[in-house]
């Protein structure tokens, strides 16, 4: 994968924390392979069901999983590796193959479930699907998109070791709607969710991603919305999780507006990097906030400074239901 333009390079290294860090490495992809077109365990409910299926696996097998009324984190911590595959420069995931990724979450989810007492952990796999590009792309989107066969290989991975999936969008110049429909075979899962980064999405203020932080409106987002809860009744599945990052106010405009649906979670995630006393005071202004119906947090293990700990994490009056670790 060809190295960030100099110019790209300089914009990450003078971003500032809080408000105005880059959450994400702006970062070309290859072509090649790109497409453009839980409960208490007392409480919970154990239903088999026929999974959807992909491209690479057309007869999957059931699988057990929790619900159908409850989020996969209820009663649960969600701690999640996030990144684009086979590139690092975007996130630990990047480093390992979809198996090990999987098998390196889940060591993270067990030494989670060591110190948070009586709450169990599970382990996420966080995939960037389209990667916002500094150039328009042939259809004027700004956007590199992963290929099927890539995202299978994560669906597959999560389904072998029992874990979830989030699949990212980056945006760009795209309608989110229509973006997050391209992923509807995957979102069909019933341990496959989303998440909508602003940062890179400027349809509403125009620019080049990585030049300018983007939003996301509740006009776009409460029609994600919507079609997520569609799915879930379709499918008869547990409730979709709709991960939605954040680090500076205007990044997520009319909130007020947002729509409530039984079928669908909404969690902010405090996205920015930077020193501890700064992502805690975030944290509590984003991820805590009234729209959001549960508080996430992201780590960054090389621009954070120093990492917060679980520890420290587990010490807040409000613990996040979603640890995600770049």
């Amino acid at each position: 994968m060809p190295r960030l333009s100099e110019r790209l390079a300089l914009l990450l290294l003078a971003a500032v924390l809080l408000p105005g860090a880059t959450s994400a490495a702006l970062a070309r992809i290859p072509l090649a392979g790109l497409s453009h077109a839980s409960a208490e365990s007392g409480n919970a409910v154990i239903i088999e069901a026929v999974r959807a299926p992909t491209p690479s696996n057309p007869n999957p097998p059931a699988r057990a999983l929790i619900g159908p009324t409850r989020p996969f984190y209820d009663g649960m911590q969600a701690i999640a590796l996030y990144g684009c595959a086979d590139t690092p420069s975007m996130g630990a995931l990047g480093s390992y193959s979809a198996d090990d990724a999987a098998r390196e979450v889940m060591r993270m989810a067990a030494q989670w479930d060591a110190v948070n007492g009586d709450r169990g952990a599970v382990g996420v796999l966080h995939l960037i699907t389209a990667v916002a590009q500094p150039s328009p792309m042939s259809d004027g989107s700004y956007l590199g998109r992963v290929g099927s066969e890539t995202i299978s290989r994560y669906v597959e991975a999560a389904r072998t070791h029992g874990l979830e999936l989030i699949l990212d969008v980056q945006l760009g110049m795209a309608d989110p709607l229509a973006e997050v429909r391209q992923l509807e075979p995957f979102l069909r899962e019933s341990f496959v969710h989303l998440a909508l980064d602003p940062e890179f999405a400027m349809q509403a203020k125009g620019g080049v991603p990585g030049d300018t932080i983007g939003s996301l409106d509740a006009a776009q987002v409460n029609p994600v919305q919507r079609y997520l809860a569609s799915l879930v009744r379709q499918e008869q599945i547990p409730p979709k999780t709709l991960v939605l990052h954040q680090f500076r106010e205007d990044m997520l405009t009319s909130t007020d507006a947002y729509i409530d649906l039984p079928e669908v979670t909404r969690i902010v995630d405090m996205d920015g990097w930077g020193g501890q006393s700064a992502k805690l005071s975030n944290y509590e202004a984003y991820a805590m906030a009234a729209y959001s119906q549960r508080p996430a947090i992201k780590l960054f293990y090389d621009w954070d400074a120093p990492l917060l700990t679980a520890d420290q994490l587990m010490a807040l009056p409000r613990v996040p239901d979603l640890v995600i670790y770049q």
